[in-house]
């Protein structure tokens, strides 16, 4: 070791130092000044209980669960008993699918511990198959009085995703009804319930084949969808709260506003709509709101967009049936909006595509999740190449099929082309914006028609430019 830096390393070891720390005389010899440093910052980080609050286990394999938890046992018990904990727990696969299967498998898993100390949990994110994080649902009234941040995301098999037969019957993969657990959290500001899937969309498409690709969503597939019995959001916080996602638990669009007029602070919010035959009854104004999620597999979108009022929202995922293009553009003028970011996964009718797009000249980010749009006009593609539409367009996520994909080539190849121009004219031509493109979720059936006119696009490779493509898998 370098003299100087010994030296440098000890002076700041020793301003940070509140006890004395004897050195040796002879300190520049690291083997003598470094066991003294060294065994003094370890008595120093044992009574340091923030050093050892923040806790990640990862779930791999049966034989590590029990011995995990107990060094993270071990770890948290520095803090003391009173230190507040942050806790990040997860179970990737392929261990995900067989703890699910067999609950057993994560028996000696930390879900215990948090529940036996439920009352020093500041932040916790836990990703583990639902029957482990259960014990957590069902704490008592009170039992989080310190925490702030709450990622619950429940690992979900293809078999939970069967509809019950009744909207009283329990989903694994809904909010369930008789939670009490944060009904009375006063610090809470973020609150999330995002069922997580362990399955792939190829997997529920064979499932359920019409899912995905159908022009309009069959009645018999969203009959019972993710219906809630009951819901509320903690008592007394509403006013803090920031996030609030719970994107698979729908309510009515009444009962979301009784609960979203209270959370005046909210700037991310993810939630499901269940259809009802209420009128709108008052605007809902949510001034910061900058991020939607919003979940409508029975449709009744509108039903929340007709009443909503937000000023800075910046970025829109849409899952359901059809789109409600005359009502979200409703809300957009009445809130005088302009969104950035644009992911769809509905049905947006052939006819409504060219209006939609005109009116959202803001985007930089678009993408169609595990759908079609072989329906969209040429029209559209063209003038998407030509920049009269999306004109920001910085990235572009899409399904491709074999029939659209000449009119997507010709559209890539025009802003690229348009990219290349702008790099040998002068510095006052008008700035065009990067574009990127990535064809996901590709289906066999399409691959080889779809490389054949993406091999049109290689002379662009030169420049860094390629479109990427997932495969259906």
């Amino acid at each position: 070791m370098d003299e100087a830096v010994l030296l440098e390393s000890t002076q700041i070891f020793l301003s940070c130092c509140d006890s004395p720390i004897q050195i040796p005389p002879k300190q520049d010899e690291p083997s003598l000044v470094l066991p003294h440093v060294c065994s003094a910052w370890r008595r120093l980080a044992l009574h340091m209980p923030e050093l050892w609050a923040n806790v990640r286990v990862s779930y791999t394999d049966e034989m590590s669960v029990r011995r995990k938890t107990e060094i993270v046992e071990q770890w948290v018990a520095r803090t003391g008993s009173d230190y507040l904990l942050n806790l990040t727990v997860d179970c990737p696969q392929p261990f995900a699918t067989a703890a699910a299967e067999n609950p057993d498998l994560l028996s000696g898993s930390i879900v215990p511990f948090i529940v036996a100390n439920a009352s020093r949990i500041r932040h916790f994110h836990i990703s583990l198959p639902f029957v482990a994080l259960r014990p957590i649902l069902d704490l008592p009234s009170g039992s989080l009085k310190a925490v702030e941040t709450a990622v619950l995301e429940p690992l979900v098999r293809l078999s939970d995703m069967i509809m019950p037969d009744s909207e009283s019957e329990y989903c694994a993969w809904h909010w369930p009804s008789d939670s009490l657990a944060f009904d009375s959290a006063p610090l809470l500001r973020e609150f999330s319930y995002e069922p997580a899937p362990l399955f792939k969309l190829s997997e529920l498409e064979l499932m359920v084949p019409n899912i995905v690709d159908l022009s309009a969503i069959d009645e018999t597939l969203t009959r019972h969808p993710f219906f809630a019995p009951a819901f509320s959001l903690p008592r007394h916080i509403s006013a803090q709260l920031t996030a609030v996602h719970f994107p698979w638990t729908a309510l009515t669009s009444d009962a979301w506003c009784d609960i979203l007029v209270e959370c005046p602070n909210i700037t991310s919010l993810g939630i499901a709509i269940q259809p009802s035959d209420a009128a709108p009854s008052r605007l809902l104004h949510l001034g910061l709101l900058n991020t939607l999620f919003l979940t409508a597999f029975s449709g009744h979108a509108h039903d929340l967009l007709d009443r909503l009022v937000a000023p800075r929202l910046d970025i829109l995922t849409f899952i359901g049936t059809t789109f409600p293009v005359t009502e979200f553009l409703a809300c957009q003028a009445r809130s005088d909006f302009k969104l950035t970011l644009f992911f769809l996964m509905g049905f947006l009718p052939g006819e409504d595509v060219l209006h939609l797009f005109r009116n959202l000249d803001g985007i930089t980010a678009m993408g169609t999740l595990g759908i079609s749009t072989e329906h969209f006009p040429v029209e559209f593609w063209e003038a998407v190449g030509r920049r009269e539409i999306l004109p920001r367009l910085e990235f572009l996520l899409l399904r491709p099929t074999a029939v659209q994909a000449p009119a997507l080539v010709d559209m890539i190849a025009a802003r690229w082309d348009a990219l290349e121009e702008t790099r040998t004219e002068s510095e006052l031509t008008e700035t065009v914006p990067n574009f990127d493109v990535q064809f996901s979720d590709l289906r066999p059936e399409h691959l080889d028609a779809v490389k054949e006119e993406l091999k049109r696009l290689e002379k662009y490779k030169e420049n860094g430019r390629e479109v990427s493509i997932e495969v259906y898998f």
